[in-house]
């Protein structure tokens, strides 16, 4: 019994215990600087990390399957505590393997449209398909769309391979430097936030 209080008490100060966290692709990079700085406060908790989509993760957060998600900041999410982390933009990523497909760092529209692209799929709650889609019409071109995926680090994975070039957040990048080339992406002012979801 002594020992059975001693956790519970422990549990209810924070020192011991379990922390199940849910992180979306595109914030895994944000997640490790964050569970660092965490382990350092609270060495004794153990962490349980579970990576999914956006859908996923706010389903398991209201199952109550997980404590914290970590993802894009949704657009539909008005009932839950919401910790808002830095903006990020977008970029292009292209295979190193195609060398300097564009002329300059900064990337347009017209120069995209040249190439295979890779697309992150649209996905409920998130804009960011109908943007991209828009600013290649407001450009006056249309993208040469190979293949779509709902999965960021499916879409980095074919890009890295050479089968095409994407667009993506930037705290998303997380395949190494040898593999992927980064470019700015003029013409295009939408960013995304990614945010800490609570119940």
């Amino acid at each position: 019994m002594e020992d059975v209080k001693k956790e519970i008490e422990e549990i209810e100060n924070g020192s011991a215990g379990t922390l199940r966290i849910g992180v979306s692709s595109a914030c895994l990079n944000l997640l490790v600087d964050y569970i660092s700085i965490y382990r350092k406060q609270f060495p004794d908790i153990k962490i349980s990390i579970e990576k999914g989509s956006s859908e996923e993760l706010l389903r398991k957060l209201d199952h109550k399957e997980i404590e914290v998600a970590l993802l894009l900041r949704l657009e539909n999410r008005a009932h839950c505590d919401v910790l808002e982390l830095k903006q990020q933009e977008y970029v292009v990523v292209s295979p190193r393997s195609w060398g300097d497909v564009f002329s300059s760092g900064n990337v347009t529209f017209q120069d995209l449209a040249k190439h295979p692209f890779i697309m992150l799929a649209a996905m409920e709650g998130h804009a960011y398909y109908e943007n991209i889609l828009k600013a290649f019409e407001e450009a006056h071109t249309t993208p040469n769309i190979v293949m779509e995926s709902k999965d960021l680090t499916t879409v980095i994975a074919m890009v890295s391979k050479g089968l095409g070039f994407s667009i993506i957040p930037r705290v998303a990048y997380a395949v190494p430097k040898d593999q992927l080339k980064i470019y700015e992406l003029t013409q295009f002012n939408f960013r995304v936030e990614p945010v800490m979801i609570k119940i």
